[in-house]
């Protein structure tokens, strides 16, 4: 109804009764003519929705390794069916400040649905300058401006330098040398934070194209040293060289990758002379009943000096691109394969133990190497 007096563009004062939190009405104006007590004309109509409840934030995380907050947000409002879009919660928002008190308001990157009624929102904070930080909230706000704020007050260090790694063997730099023990080997992990850390360590290449992962122990707060892993040392000028990939990564979630290239041998490693022997898997013996081909050991000791007598246990392996296998002391080992080897040292004389191909009537060459943990 149009008010009285009222010519052109016109407001009039209603009084609605919402008597729920939630809901929506139509309303229609109708016209007439001046002077005349019918309006039978439809002149428009529009929508009245009103909504007083304010979406519920249900969790919200710092995630330091992706440089980001997020959040979940639920309109209990929402309804899903054709008028979904009545109810809504459009507005996600993150309010940080720096050790100044200056506050900063960070805006969505992403927006995603679990549910009609659900929404996660991700927020980025790697724009930022470097510095310490206070999330100090998040907040989601419906189509009528109800807002849910949940309250964080998290500490948070922005830090967009990346760790350095470094490899050295024996105090000096390790990149292409000969690593002799990689128990002289050491990683090194530097951040200017003072909080990264070795995550990773990968080994591969080689004579036995390794692939494997290493653990490692740390010997300071930045200094590690990898396991001993099982590998083949580099026999010969071939330029199979291994790769050691170390991963660094600090509370910020700042990543460093570094490869070491560098061959390998143990530290006590023994090289005997080329045997050669007939293509047979039998210990075929001299006219003094000594074996064609042996490995012959002289007075062993421990590292306090002691003479090592009856078994000692250690592994046999068989370098992968080897021709055929070996059978040593009566170990049979394939081509890429290890396995456990027992020695009777007796009382620590001299002994020999025979070494033959693994079958007969194959021709060619194979490296392999006997290893025994230090004792």
């Amino acid at each position: 109804m149009q008010p009285p007096g009222c010519r052109g563009s016109c407001e009039m004062t209603v009084n609605f009764n919402y008597t729920s939190d939630k809901g929506f009405e139509y309303l229609h104006l109708y016209s007439g003519k001046d002077g005349d007590s019918i309006f039978d004309a439809l002149a428009g109509n529009f929508t009245v929705i009103w909504d007083n409840n304010p979406p519920v934030v249900n969790v919200a995380q710092v995630n330091k390794a992706s440089k980001t907050i997020t959040m979940t947000a639920t309109d209990n409002d929402r309804v899903n069916a054709w008028n979904i879009s009545y109810w809504d919660t459009k507005v996600f928002e993150a309010t940080l400040k720096n050790a100044r008190g200056e506050p900063f308001t960070l805006k969505p990157v992403t927006v995603s649905e679990s549910d009609y009624k659900t929404k996660n929102a991700t927020f980025s904070y790697a724009g930022l300058p470097d510095g310490d930080y206070t999330v100090v909230s998040v907040s989601a706000t419906d189509l009528v401006g109800n807002t849910g704020t949940k309250t964080l007050n998290a500490p948070l260090k922005i830090d967009s330098t990346l760790p350095v790694i470094a490899f050295s063997f024996n105090g000096a730099d390790a990149e292409g040398k000969l690593v002799k023990g990689l128990e002289n080997l050491r990683i090194s992990v530097t951040d200017a934070s003072g909080d990264a850390s070795l995550t990773s360590l990968q080994l591969a290449g080689g004579p036995n194209s390794e692939k494997v992962t290493l653990a490692f122990t740390p010997l300071s707060k930045d200094v590690f040293i990898p396991e001993y892993p099982r590998i083949f040392p580099n026999t010969d000028e071939s330029g199979q060289m291994y790769h050691l990939e170390a991963l660094a990564i600090d509370e910020s979630g700042n990543r460093t990758t570094k490869t070491l290239n560098f061959t390998y041998q143990p530290a006590n490693l023994i090289m005997l002379d080329n045997l050669k022997t007939l293509a047979t898997a039998v210990a075929l013996k001299a006219t003094d009943n000594t074996p064609l081909a042996i490995i012959r050991t002289s007075v062993l000791r421990r590292q306090d000096g002691s003479i090592i007598t009856g078994q000692l246990n250690g592994t046999l392996t068989v370098q992968k691109n080897a021709q055929f296998g070996v059978t040593v002391a009566g170990v049979t080992v394939q081509p890429g394969e290890t396995k456990s080897l027992s020695l009777d040292l007796g009382n620590g004389e001299e002994r020999t133990y025979p070494v033959t191909p693994a079958v007969s009537g194959q021709s060619g060459t194979a490296t392999f190497a006997i290893e025994f943990p230090q004792t």
